[in-house]
Order: structure tokens, then sequence, then C-alpha cells
């Protein structure tokens, strides 16, 4: 894969061997009976301009997987690049927010990346209260890059049964190069997909074995979002996608009529 970079820029030299390797890969293992990866060519040249609050996001991915049983685990990568020193402070406290009780995250693998291109792996400190996983960084700096992978684990509720349902935005409260939502299911198992607000259509792609669908949705060089007050939410305002298993409203009746045991 391909990526157009500026030859003379040693951090983007640095982040290129490990995008191709790890996130725009041309494939996963047949042996594991996994879907093939899509990828495009991403530009990792600085930006001319920098963004107005000084970082912006080279890649941005989320990737949903459903188990037969109807627990899953996402998976979320990014790799974000830093223009100011205000953005460097901001940046030191990452977080991400978790569904209250039934969903556990890990921070699986953070790289620094110096504005000469010296690459540091490390495992931060990391809490978790609530409903909100904080992650801590050492001192960044301008022309600094952070690439992270969070696994999130959640918990299969008793009264939920197999139901899924989840709305992806696939913009951020920074600009972002290239953004991505996957979405893994079991061959069998109906879902139902729905992109709104300028959101394109899927592409599909079975895996090896005939096991598992997964569904690609991306887009390019997306705004920041930037909430207003008392604006409505962000789903309601930047391209979404709309996943769940629930059809209609039959099927919701169904679920309800299971679960009130009548």
């Amino acid at each position: 894969a391909a990526l157009s970079i500026a030859p003379d820029d040693p951090l983007a030299l640095a982040m290129r061997q490990d995008l191709e390797r790890e996130v725009y890969a041309e494939g996963r293992a047949a042996a594991e009976g996994k879907a093939v990866r899509h990828h495009q060519e991403l530009d990792m040249t600085p930006a001319a301009t920098p963004p107005a609050n000084g970082w912006e996001y080279l890649y941005f991915q989320i990737e949903d997987r459903m188990t037969p049983g109807g627990a899953s685990n996402r998976t979320v990568s990014f790799a974000l690049r830093i223009y100011t020193d205000r953005a460097a402070r901001m940046l030191r406290h990452l977080g991400f927010w978790l569904e209250r009780d039934f969903e556990r995250g890990t921070v699986t693998r953070l790289d620094l990346i110096q504005p000469g291109g010296q690459r540091e792996s490390f495992t931060p400190p990391s809490d978790q209260q609530g409903d909100n996983l904080k992650f801590f960084l050492p001192p960044l700096q301008s022309g600094m890059a952070v690439e992270a992978e969070v696994e999130i684990h959640r918990g299969n509720i008793a009264f939920l049964g197999d139901y899924f349902g989840h709305i992806a935005p696939l913009s951020q409260q920074a600009p972002v190069r290239l953004s991505r939502y996957m979405f893994t299911s079991p061959a069998d198992r109906r879902v139902f997909c729905r992109p709104t607000n300028g959101a394109p259509e899927a592409m599909v792609v079975m895996s090896p074995d005939g096991g598992e669908v997964t569904r690609i949705w991306e887009m390019s060089d997306l705004p920041a979002f930037i909430p207003e007050p008392w604006s409505p939410g962000q789903d309601e305002l930047v391209p979404c996608v709309q996943v769940s298993s629930f059809g209609d409203w039959d099927d919701f009746a169904r679920w309800y009529w299971r679960l009130i045991g009548v």
C-alpha cells in the first residue's frame, strides 16, 4: 500500500512502515478466517495551514466485532499530529467514554513519534472510573505524533439478549484525514445498517471461510466537529453509520415480548 508522504519529512517516514503493516495492510491472514481490510492512500505530509485547534487525526478507525452470542468487542485506533504547544498540553490526558458497568477499556498500543522521526512505544498509566477511561502521556510538544490502539470489551447484558446497536460518527472534534468504521458480524446474522448525513454506502467483504461479513465505511478530509451550546447531538449533525440487529418495530416488539416474559 503506497502512502503519499513528503520524502524529507522524517515523522511521516517513521510512521509509514507501521501504518502499512498494522492499519492499512492489504489483508488479514486467511487462516484466521477474517475479512480483508480495505485501504486507500493516506497523505501524511504536514498541513500547509495548521488546524485551528492545533492538531489533527491522520486516521481514526473504529472496528466493532459482533459475536454469535450477542456480545461485541471494539477496537479504536488512531494517529494524531500536533501542531502547537497549546494542543500538546491539552492532549496529555486522552480519554474515551464507555458504557457504565459493562464496558472495559485497555490501551493495547501507544507510540510517541518525535519531530525527528524517533519512535518510542510504552505502556501509559491509565484509569477507568465509571464511564470514562483516561490514559496519561508524557510531556508532548509541537511536531510530535501519537499513535494508539484501545480495545473495548463489551459484555453481553442478560436482558438485552443478542441485541446489538450502535451509532458511529465519522467526524471527530479535530479534522480527520481518513475516517473509517468497520463492522464485522456472523454471516448468518441479520443486521441493518443505515448511513446518514452524507455518510457513504458500505463496502461489503466476506471472510475467506464465509463465516463473517465485514462492512466498511470510509470518508476523507472531514472537518472538525465543534459542538455548540444547546445544539442537537453529534449524530444528527455529522456523517454517521447506524447499525442495529432490529430492522423495524416488529423486531423490537418481539424482543420486548420476550423481555417481559409474557
